[in-house]
């Protein structure tokens, strides 16, 4: 069920950790409240949520992965 969200984010693709472990990733959105991640779904399942986001960000055809991903590494002898 749809929840009052700060932020919405549309994407043409949400790379969840199993989109990244080879599923393909899905067209759709993800829903912030208070610096909580509270909803990830489907295109279809980002209608019923846009009217209670405060704010919408469509980012078009881009990409969307969740967290920090850090690729510097810095061995320790």
């Amino acid at each position: 069920m749809p929840e009052n969200t700060d932020l919405l984010v549309l994407a043409g693709a949400v790379l969840t950790p199993t989109a990244l472990a080879g599923a393909p990733a899905e067209a759709g959105f993800v829903a912030i409240r208070d610096g909580v991640i509270v909803g990830v779904g489907t295109p279809d399942a980002a209608d019923s949520w846009i009217p209670r986001a405060q704010r919408v960000v469509d980012l078009g055809d881009a990409s969307l992965t969740a967290g920090v991903v850090d690729a510097n590494i810095q061995p320790v002898a």
